[in-house]
């Protein structure tokens, strides 16, 4: 394994930078959205990124991000399940409804997605008019509320969640999330 000073970095992808960041399958089921990119090695596939290289060079933060976003898709709560799903988050199953993607600074909502979790105030802020407009989602309409201090607002198959991290989004929150998300 390649020390961290081997590793070729860009800081292209750096939060300063408006370029839309997508990791995974284009036509994933579910998209989760975030308003920052991590550090990203200049040689990473962003359709199949390796999270454990992403985790190695950003650190904690970004651990806590993909074990968030894992135990939300993982098929159960077993630390196993979400452990092994956390490692390959982003490979893509047989079936593109199988899979996950991470939109980093995105301008709309992702055309091929089924399910979009918008992470974070400025990712909703950023994405409120596309939904509205292409989702016909009008924010007057009853919101399903999940959890209990923390919580996600959920339209049918849009949620607006809090930043990925567990002063945030604790397990209880996750598993409100995962039940919800059952029906679609």
């Amino acid at each position: 394994m390649s020390e961290l000073t081997d590793i070729k970095m860009t800081s292209d992808l750096s939060p300063t930078n408006n370029e839309q960041i997508k990791f995974g399958h284009k036509n994933a089921k579910m998209a989760f959205y975030l308003p920052t990119a991590p550090i990203i090695p200049t040689d990473t596939e962003l359709t199949l990124p390796d999270t454990s290289k992403i985790i190695e060079l950003n650190g904690n933060h970004w651990r806590k991000i993909f074990t968030i976003m894992a135990k939300i898709t993982a098929e159960n709560n077993s630390a196993d399940c979400w452990k092994k799903r956390r490692a390959d988050l982003f490979t893509t199953k047989s079936e593109a409804h199988d899979s996950t993607c991470l939109i980093i600074n995105s301008a709309g909502i992702d055309p091929h997605a089924e399910v979009h979790i918008l992470c974070g105030q400025v990712t909703y802020e950023r994405l409120q008019h596309s939904i509205e407009t292409h989702m016909g989602v009008n924010w007057q309409d009853e919101l399903t509320e999940l959890g209990e201090k923390q919580k996600v607002m959920a339209h049918k198959q849009v949620l607006i969640a809090p930043y990925l991290d567990y002063r945030q989004f604790p397990n209880q929150l996750i598993e409100a999330v995962r039940d919800y998300l059952k029906q679609y």
